[in-house]
């Protein structure tokens, strides 16, 4: 068994639970004081334009899609038009996992990540 000093021996389990709810005690308090301190709407102003921009990336929502299958089980196969629609990113398809569908005229057409982030940015 270890050897403690006198006052780490008197500091028994009362006087650690005592010491662990003050401790909590003053992080609320704290944490009250600057949650009253905050405007909800300053912070949005501040983290809503980069919320809205990560909801429109294509790689975000490629990663919401993934999990999605079709219904036979199966992962749908990118049918990208690669050479017409990205040919400056010629090798970058994944053909084996499309995560997400694009609308060509009147039809959805599946997309891997890639192709939907490659023809992202040759639309821009």
């Amino acid at each position: 068994m270890p050897d403690y000093d006198e006052e780490e021996a008197a500091f028994g389990p009362d006087q650690l639970l005592k010491w662990c709810r003050n401790r909590v005690q003053d992080a609320g308090k704290w944490s009250a004081a600057v949650w009253q301190q905050m405007n909800p709407a300053a912070v949005w102003d501040e983290i809503g334009p980069v919320v809205e921009r990560l909801l429109q990336d294509p790689v975000v929502l490629a990663a919401i899609e993934a999990p999605r299958l079709t219904a036979d089980g199966r992962q749908r196969q990118c049918h990208c038009l690669c050479q017409a629609v990205h040919p400056a990113q010629p090798d970058v398809c994944n053909r084996e996992t499309a995560v997400t569908t694009r609308r060509f005229v009147d039809v959805d057409v599946p997309l891997c990540s890639q192709c939907a982030s490659a023809f992202t940015a040759a639309a821009s």
